[in-house]
């Protein structure tokens, strides 16, 4: 969630395009040029965390296992 001033605008995606980090809005219509402030979700920001160290975790049990490996 980005808010500027008394508008809150959802955030749907966030990219990394050209070495920036760009944020794409629900609806940007409200929004100027100026300062934001950033809002995150704490509790599914945490969620995303623990399954992505789980992920590592069953990715090394694969490779010590079977040698298996992910190709990007």
């Amino acid at each position: 969630m980005l808010k500027q001033g008394n508008h809150e605008f959802k955030v749907i995606k966030v990219k990394r395009e050209q070495g920036k980090i760009v944020h794409y809005l629900e609806d940007a219509k409200n929004l100027v040029i100026g300062e934001v402030t950033a809002q995150i979700n704490w509790n599914r920001r945490y969620r995303f965390m623990r399954y992505h160290t789980l992920l590592h975790g069953i990715a090394g049990h694969l490779y010590n296992k079977f040698g298996a490996l992910s190709y990007k």
